[in-house]
């Protein structure tokens, strides 16, 4: 039903802004049940970025098992799509928490340059983001800096504050 689904992408638009507040417990407490209704309404794009972006929720936590039951769900919903800009967030995901840090960070990268030549602006940034996360973890001052530079300046220029903000105070704050 159009109704329900424009509800779950307002909730999932919050979540967003949840998360990028530093607030992950509680975007995990938002994200489970439009999860839920995503999978009763069989919308498969739409339950595989809720299980994505939950499973980075759980990630944050430090809910190991919770995570990898919902990156197994979002992996196996991601299957069904072929069409990358509807699952973006599950495909976020997937490639945020797969192998070590610095690995998953350079796929980010490589995932947010293709989203540029799609010309794909919100979702190269958040690519783009996550792997910014993963460098400041790994400490890898050079490439943070270097990358934080230009996601900072990319924000900027297209007057999107709120990625700006993000982008200043990453370390303090998750997707």
């Amino acid at each position: 039903p159009p109704l329900r689904c424009a509800r779950l992408a307002v909730g999932l638009a919050l979540v967003v802004f949840v998360v990028g507040r530093g607030e992950p417990a509680r975007a995990c407490a938002l994200l489970r049940p439009a999860a839920q209704d995503y999978g009763k309404i069989d919308m498969g794009t739409g339950a595989a970025n809720a299980q994505g972006a939950l499973a980075l929720c759980y990630a944050d936590v430090q809910r190991a098992a919770e995570r990898d039951r919902a990156l197994g769900q979002a992996r196996e919903l991601r299957s069904r799509t072929t069409f990358r800009g509807q699952v973006f967030m599950a495909d976020l995901a997937l490639i945020e928490l797969k192998g070590p840090p610095s690995q998953a960070a350079a796929s980010l990268i490589e995932f947010a340059d293709d989203a540029d030549r799609r010309s794909w602006v919100l979702p190269a940034l958040e690519a783009r983001l996550a792997a910014l996360r993963l460098l400041e973890q790994g400490d890898d001052a050079t490439r943070a800096l270097a990358l934080r530079k230009r996601i900072s300046s990319e924000a900027r220029a297209r007057g999107f504050g709120w990625v700006l903000a993000r982008a200043t105070g990453t370390s303090r704050s998750v997707h």
